[in-house]
């Protein structure tokens, strides 16, 4: 047997010191693993300016009905994301976004360029059936999941503190909108000329022009999708006709990019065109000349929402322009 050893109060209490310390050490390295993945997620936040978060629902096909309490939650995500610097997507009402179902309309940003938008789910992971683990989620335009964590709760933890938990790795990080990042991301590179208004109004003016050609400006801002101002040019290049960019008040286009082309149709008046919207998607449709007013008709796909379910739709919407020069 070994020999009694006699009580030390301080060797005991220097064991105790020392297995807090190795427990706070253990801590503090998981953190810091925790955050270093939460933080590569959360670089990739500067791309997005708007966050539209989607309150959980219950009832008949998912979406009948948003509780009160969840409602409350779910406006603490708001003001903690507007808070950081996002900009608030606006829900109706019902509490309902314009994604899925609310009747306000979609910033007048967001339109022109739907990829600006994240949008946030929050909830309770199924997987866990005890009802405690609270889960964020931020998908962008492409249906990629940007941030995504989850936190299980504590006993007598409230879920408004959950939610700060899980959260916390964005309203630590240091974001700040990117424009130029989400445009590298997000928008498609397009044909571009060396076309000036100057070098177009010379070529109208000296050459032997078809009827579409000219210089037109738009007169019809109601297109949902691309509901900006364009001074555009048409010019018969190749076989083809270029639809130029002049002028714009959309940022996403410069001076001398090609927003469409156009086939050339000798025996109708309706020319095949594909036109690219105001986020550079390309869609296609005819472009029809009658007078001076030049009518673009496009095939433009969507999801709507009805009943808890996205549904592929399709729908031809039309813009209009004006013919300015040459001078009929």
């Amino acid at each position: 047997m070994l020999p009694d050893t006699p009580y030390n109060p301080y060797f005991v209490v220097e064991a105790v010191d020392r297995m807090k310390k190795s427990q706070v050490c253990l801590w503090l390295l998981l953190l810091v693993i925790i955050n270093s993945s939460a933080q590569d997620i959360v670089n990739n936040l500067d791309a997005y300016r708007y966050a539209e978060v989607d309150p959980p629902t219950k009832g008949a096909g998912g979406r009948d009905a948003i509780a009160k309490e969840d409602l409350r939650l779910t406006e603490l995500i708001e003001e903690l994301l507007f808070n950081k610097g996002f900009l608030i997507v606006p829900r109706d009402d019902t509490g309902r976004t314009p994604t899925y179902g609310g009747k306000l309309a979609m910033p007048f940003d967001v339109q022109k360029n739907e990829c600006l938008n994240l949008i946030w789910f929050w909830g309770f992971a199924p997987s866990d059936p005890s009802g405690q683990t609270v889960r964020i989620t931020a998908i962008n335009c492409r249906d990629e999941i940007v941030f995504k964590n989850t936190y299980r709760m504590m006993p007598r933890e409230t879920v408004s503190h959950a939610l700060r938990v899980v959260l916390d790795p964005v309203l630590r990080s240091s974001y700040h909108f990117n424009e130029l990042l989400n445009f590298k991301k997000f928008i498609p590179k397009v044909s571009v000329t060396n076309e000036s208004e100057s070098t177009l109004r010379a070529y109208f003016t000296s050459a032997e022009i078809k009827p579409l050609e000219g210089i037109y400006k738009s007169i019809d801002h109601k297109l949902k999708e691309d509901p900006c101002y364009y001074q555009i040019a048409i010019k018969f290049v190749d076989g083809r006709y270029q639809i130029i960019v002049l002028d714009t008040d959309n940022r996403i286009w410069k001076k001398g990019e090609v927003k469409g082309f156009a086939e050339n149709a000798e025996m109708s008046n309706l020319h095949p065109v594909s036109y690219y919207l105001s986020n550079k998607r390309k869609v296609e449709g005819f472009l029809d000349l009658d007078d001076i007013i030049l009518t673009v008709s496009l095939d433009i796909k969507y999801e709507t929402f009805s009943n808890g379910t996205f549904i592929d739709s399709e729908k031809t919407s039309r813009v209009k322009f004006i013919k300015i020069f040459p001078e009929e």
